[in-house]
């Protein structure tokens, strides 16, 4: 995942370039004494693309902004506490370049999403991905925060919570769905579809495997709907 470089009291980034080739995009660059420094007795230059870069003093030195670069806050949700994901209406979501960009952030969030909701997906600055609470990236039918706590894409429309399979024998039923480590997995039925507080649980705490796991439940009418539940381990 792109960097987020910042805090640093000799500045966020230093460049002695003997050569030509250095690409610098989609980082964050900020809260240092100063922002990107080049040694001027080189004469190469570093190809800068969609960086945010907010420091005390100069942001560059010895070389000017590149494409798509931003001299802005890039709101972080707490960087005293160390949290370093980026608030909604940071300047810096879907902001970022694909050029060389990594198919998924620092903590495995696929990229890109659609980070403000406005159906255009785009690569965010920085070293994580905004997910935005409503979007839903793929079209599937599952907000992108909702895959992000079961543990599929948000990017790909058949990656989804489901049940897989429905096998019963007698009084006795099998649901089959596939499960994603450091999840916690239940089940919940109702005869009708009409009433919401209908629904009971029928199992419930069933830890993640990374496999197919297969939950039994018991078939007392003809007539019996099942949901799926997921949440993240404590």
């Amino acid at each position: 995942a792109p960097p987020t470089i910042l805090g640093h009291f000799g500045g966020g980034l230093a460049l002695s370039l003997y050569t030509n080739g250095l690409l610098l995009a989609n980082n964050i660059i900020a809260s240092n004494s100063s922002g990107i420094w080049r040694e001027s007795y080189f004469t190469n230059q570093p190809v800068l693309l969609h960086n945010c870069v907010h420091n005390s003093n100069a942001n560059y030195i010895n070389l000017s902004a590149g494409v798509g670069d931003m001299q802005a806050d890039p709101r972080f949700v707490n960087r005293a506490a160390g949290d370093f994901h980026v608030l909604a209406g940071s300047p810096c979501i879907d902001a970022g370049t694909n050029l060389f960009a990594p198919a998924a952030d620092f903590e495995g969030v696929a990229r890109p999403l659609d980070g403000d909701a406005n159906g255009i997906v785009r690569w965010d600055i920085g070293a994580f991905e905004f997910v935005h609470p409503t979007a839903d990236t793929d079209g599937d039918g599952m907000k992108d925060a909702d895959e992000v706590i079961a543990g599929t894409d948000p990017s790909n429309e058949d990656d989804f919570l489901r049940i897989e399979r429905i096998s019963v024998v007698g009084t006795n039923g099998l649901l089959e769905f596939n499960s994603q480590a450091g999840r916690l997995y239940g089940i919940v039925a109702s005869p009708t579809l009409t009433a919401s507080n209908l629904w009971a649980s029928v199992t419930n705490g069933i830890p993640g495997t990374g496999a197919l796991l297969a939950a039994p439940v018991s078939i007392t009418s003809t007539q019996h709907f099942y949901r799926l539940q997921v949440r993240l381990s404590p």
